[in-house]
């Protein structure tokens, strides 16, 4: 049960910049969809980003 816990707060936390930046980067560089818009796959991880932030982390 702690485990699932701290999961959910992890969740919760506030992204800094660098770390919504890495996040970005390690999605964009999935092998099998490395050329495919990342905005999807990053909401999945991080589902408080609006549309705005997702899509300036993908021009990044």
């Amino acid at each position: 049960m702690k485990l699932l816990t701290s999961l959910w707060h992890k969740q919760k936390q506030e992204q800094s910049p660098n770390d919504l930046l890495n996040s970005a980067l390690d999605v964009a560089l999935d092998f099998n969809n490395w050329l495919s818009p990342i905005q999807n796959r990053l909401k999945e991880r991080h589902r408080s980003l609006t549309k705005a932030e997702l899509d300036a982390l993908n021009q990044t």
